[in-house]
């Protein structure tokens, strides 16, 4: 009777767990990539990511003739809602510049709608013409993504004409590559220009667009993918009470010298390295940087290690360096620490460069926030921003 009575409560709990599991592994199957995004599907996060809100974090570089690189960061916000696909652009300060909403039909990722922030927080909705941004299948014939933003001081039109989308790699990801050629008019009550160039993009498996480029006839500008942060601890950084997005405290800072102090008083008035003329910049350029991390580096050191170490610092006025502190990530964009005596080495590095430029306002030399990013592959540095 004890032996019947076992095996009746075996079968009931089996009755139970059998289902249960089957409803996980559903759940599971369902929620790994947006379904309604057809093609596309496994080139962005899953859908129980978008759902919640995933943010890229870019290192955007521009290259322009007879002038040094400029480097700043750039977040791009990801939020699914039903099938509707939300993208928001962020500049380095967490200012909102652009809101754009996709729907992926017949493997075509279309803008359905948008509207951007000039640099007077003035809002345009864009006026779509043709909404087909990218097309997903590798056999499309044409495509024209057309759209104009018509804004209190400026009229801007947009047109990107897709010549390509084939499948590739990058960095070891499955990546799905977009060829465009691309044209904007830009008119204004005093002038109007005219750019024309090649645009290129690369979305990753899991990740979504991990590199772009727009390359014209007197520019070049690259985005890198170095960090996906989850949008909870996105919303804290950018809600982050009276000091501005950039600040550092100097509490926890690491190596200030004691004789090192801001200009400025008052954190709120810290600008970034690149909103001045001149900005804020190592005097040596990026070839006497190199030179010195030669012959400081410690390859032993690198031995093991890859991803982005960045070191973020105050220039004050008068071209002293203080206040570090460091951000990392992987390779894969996600949180990363190195070993403490890494990440020491470059701090020190970083401290001991001496001769910085400060920036100017308005012909005033200034306090000023800014960083140097080192990307190390394999054991070595392989690229040093900006």
């Amino acid at each position: 009777m004890a032996v019947l009575l076992m095996k009746e409560n075996e079968q009931n709990v089996m009755r139970f767990i059998i289902p249960f599991i089957i409803t996980l592994f559903l759940l599971a199957c369902t929620q790994y990539t947006p379904a309604n995004f057809g093609a596309a599907a496994s080139f962005f996060p899953p859908s129980q990511i978008l759902e919640v809100g995933i943010v890229n974090k870019y290192y955007v570089t521009r290259y322009e003739d007879k002038q040094d690189p400029s480097t700043e960061i750039q977040y791009r916000a990801y939020e699914l809602l039903k099938d509707t696909l939300f993208v928001k652009n962020y500049n380095a300060g967490y200012e909102l510049k652009t809101v754009k909403k996709y729907l992926f039909i017949d493997n075509i990722m279309t803008m359905i709608a948008g509207f951007a922030f000039d640099g007077r927080n003035n809002k345009s909705d864009f006026e779509i013409l043709d909404g087909n941004f990218l097309v997903w299948n590798n056999e499309f014939k044409e495509n024209l993504f057309h759209y104009k933003q018509n804004s209190k001081y400026f009229n801007r039109e947009t047109a990107l004409t897709q010549d390509l989308v084939e499948d590739t790699t990058y960095f070891g990801l499955k990546t799905k590559k977009f060829t465009n050629d691309y044209k904007v008019i830009i008119t204004s009550e005093e002038d109007s220009s005219i750019y024309k160039g090649q645009d290129i993009r690369f979305y990753a498996e899991g990740k979504g667009n991990v590199y772009f480029r727009s390359k014209a006839d007197n520019y070049l500008i690259e985005g890198e993918l170095v960090e996906q942060i989850p949008m909870e601890r996105f919303i804290q950084q950018k809600n982050h009470g009276h000091h501005r997005i950039a600040y550092i405290d100097p509490e926890t800072s690491l190596l200030t010298q004691e004789s090192f102090s801001p200009c400025d008083e008052n954190p709120a008035e810290y600008f970034d390295y690149y909103n001045g003329t001149p900005a804020a910049h190592f005097k040596g350029k990026k070839g006497g940087l190199w030179a010195l991390l030669h012959e400081y580096i410690k390859p032993e050191l690198l031995e093991g290690e890859s991803g982005y170490l960045s070191v973020r610092f105050l220039v004050n006025c008068q071209g002293e360096t203080g206040y570090f502190t460091t951000e990392m990530s992987d390779l894969d964009y996600q949180e990363y620490t190195f070993p403490e005596s890494l990440t020491q080495h470059l701090v020190a590095f970083t401290s001991s460069l001496k001769s910085w430029q400060a920036t100017h306002i308005q012909g005033e030399a200034r306090d000023s926030y800014a960083y140097i990013i080192y990307k190390i592959v394999d054991g070595k540095i392989t690229e040093i921003l900006p």
